[in-house]
């Protein structure tokens, strides 16, 4: 195998989409595409850039370098490592956005953009014609993401909570932060057949950064949902509540969630069928 230092950049996108599409299962060309082309560098503070191992969540686990073919590798990067918060592990990330099955010309809401990289690739996937609406609540990172989403007219980004957004009708949205529940009208903003991807906490402790990632699909039934993948992630503190937690961490040690067929956001008394009730937000056998 070729050491990443010996690779042009461009050509070690190329091996890294390769990867991806067999660590991520990716079926979408044009999403194997946007891998291939997108430059991570340019959505990084650095260099030197500090590249976190999967599952390495400790300051001592990052380590430093300035070969920009060392990022195309499935390898969080460092965004603000005194707050351990990373750029995502691509091969996480692309399982989510393949999930959202996007077409061209689709429209995106990315809640949660980060330094923008991801966004950028929801955007080369759905191609000119469509369009990604991006929310960062973090003034830091929503002002890298502006800069480096420049040369990018069909995303616009918005600098605020995307728990307080009013969501416009979208085919697609990507829940980039973890939740404990997510708004009704965010999926009421779903199209017919639209997809939301988003992974909820299901930690025994509220510091948890343990998530399942659920796919909550729009049918003419209601919403339809099913487990993806589980992942480690950031939390939207404004979407979290402890107690809800708590429901989803016993429907996973229970086993309750494997049943998971349905997301309900009717009002309704607790049944049988309920996995997790919640308010306004109920995962549902």
């Amino acid at each position: 195998m070729e050491d990443s230092t010996s690779l042009p950049v461009a050509q070690a996108r190329a091996h890294y989409a390769e990867e991806l599409r067999l660590l991520a299962g990716i079926s979408s060309k044009r999403l194997h595409k946007a891998f291939a082309t997108v430059a991570r560098e340019e959505f990084l503070p650095g260099p030197p850039w500090l590249i976190a191992p999967p599952r390495t969540i400790e300051h001592s686990g990052y380590r430093a370098t300035d070969n920009p073919a060392d990022l195309y590798h499935d390898l969080a990067v460092a965004l603000d490592p005194r707050a351990q918060l990373n750029s995502a592990q691509p091969s996480v990330m692309a399982c989510m956005i393949e999930a959202l099955t996007l077409r061209a010309g689709g429209r995106v809401l990315h809640m949660g953009a980060g330094s923008g990289y991801y966004t950028a690739i929801l955007a080369a996937t759905t191609g000119t014609m469509g369009a990604v609406t991006a929310l960062e609540v973090l003034p830091e990172l929503a002002a890298r993401a502006a800069l480096a989403l420049a040369p990018w007219p069909n995303v616009s980004l918005f600098a605020q909570d995307a728990a307080t957004h009013r969501a416009e009708p979208a085919d697609a949205i990507l829940v980039n932060a973890g939740v404990t529940h997510v708004p009704a009208q965010w999926l009421d903003a779903l199209k017919a057949g639209g997809v939301l991807v988003a992974p909820f906490f299901v930690g025994s402790r509220a510091e948890s950064r343990e998530a399942l990632v659920l796919r909550i699909e729009r049918t003419a039934g209601g919403f339809t949902a099913q487990p993806l993948l589980t992942c480690a992630i950031y939390p939207c503190s404004s979407l979290c509540r402890i107690e809800e937690q708590q429901l989803l961490h016993h429907a996973i040690k229970s086993g309750a969630i494997l049943s998971l067929k349905q997301v309900r956001i009717d009002v309704h008394k607790a049944t049988e069928a309920c996995i997790a009730h919640m308010d306004g937000f109920c995962l549902s056998a």
